[in-house]
């Protein structure tokens, strides 16, 4: 259609785009750039996420490990996970543009990080208590269970419905929605973070 090969896929990806950049811009209006975990949602969830699937899945990963570390880890050792993270993904694209990966390594990659993020947001941030009070993770919770379920998409494969509609495209349609839950959650985690910290510095 119009010279697209996967034009269906190729829409839902721009809308994906769109919600993106208004979760972005939205978070940028809301959030100073002193509140903790401010720099992690802004280079990982703004400059990565549109690179490849697993910049946008390693970038969860780490914003998840960044959000359960907060308070145990100082900033050095955070910052190590940036970098590890960073060389991973580096190794990666030089795999993909040299001697190119293979699908099944690639999706097994994203799988495990994928998991590994959802057992952070079930288990993992329900334990980590930040002051007397935490930010509902209820949402995000629901959120990151909500992509498990819809990653399934990837892993099917069906003829296209009405010619146009594949698992593929599906799976961009059913990600359109998910920045506002999740620029919602680090709005007012960060908010309550900022507070926190210049609570316990007066």
């Amino acid at each position: 259609l119009f010279g697209a090969q996967e034009p269906a896929a190729a829409f839902f990806s721009l809308l994906n785009l769109a919600t993106q950049l208004m979760g972005m811009r939205r978070f940028l209006l809301h959030v100073p750039p002193q509140a903790p975990l401010y720099a992690f949602w802004v280079l990982f969830a703004s400059k990565l996420d549109y690179c490849s699937a697993f910049a946008y899945v390693g970038s969860f990963f780490i914003i998840t490990l960044a959000r359960l570390t907060r308070g145990h880890l100082r900033w050095a050792r955070t910052a190590m996970l940036c970098i590890t993270f960073h060389l991973i993904f580096s190794y990666l694209v030089d795999l993909i543009t040299t001697s190119g990966i293979k699908y099944d390594l690639n999706m097994k990659v994203n799988l495990t990080l994928g998991l590994l993020t959802l057992v952070g947001w079930l288990v993992g941030v329900p334990k980590a208590r930040d002051g007397e009070k935490q930010t509902s993770y209820r949402v995000m919770q629901a959120t990151v269970f909500y992509i498990a379920i819809v990653a399934l998409l990837e892993f099917i494969d069906f003829p296209a419905i009405l010619w146009l509609f594949d698992a593929h495209s599906l799976w961009h349609a059913a990600t359109i929605l998910i920045p506002f839950p999740i620029f919602s959650y680090a709005i007012k985690d960060c908010h309550n973070l900022h507070r926190i910290e210049l609570k316990v510095r007066t």
